[in-house]
């Protein structure tokens, strides 16, 4: 083998050397990032509108509608509606808040 048949064999080995030595890392550096997800957005809470006496209030959070509910202000058949619903809809109706008229 000629010396520079030599010289080439020897580029390749260390070439490869260090591709070999730097895989640890990025099997590493792809590890990390697999074990720390990013968590999903914190998700909004839903706004609700009443129709009382034919008037619109709102927006409320049922956190804030729940207090509501023990002075009968805010009934089963009070009207709510939300973004996404086509119309309004009686409170007991909606999934979401039918919880807060069970006893």
């Amino acid at each position: 083998m000629s010396d520079s048949g030599m010289f080439d064999k020897v580029v390749e080995l260390g070439l490869g050397m260090a591709v070999v030595q730097q895989i640890p890392q990025m099997m590493n550096a792809a590890n990390t990032s697999a074990s720390q997800p990013t968590p999903p957005p914190i998700p909004k809470a839903t706004a609700y509108f009443l129709a009382i006496n034919g008037k619109q209030y709102g927006p409320f959070t049922i956190e804030q509608l729940r207090p509501f509910v023990p002075t009968g202000q805010i009934t089963s058949q009070t009207l709510v509606w939300c973004q996404g619903m086509a119309a309004w809809q009686q409170a007991s109706a909606v999934a979401e808040l039918a919880p807060l008229f069970q006893s």
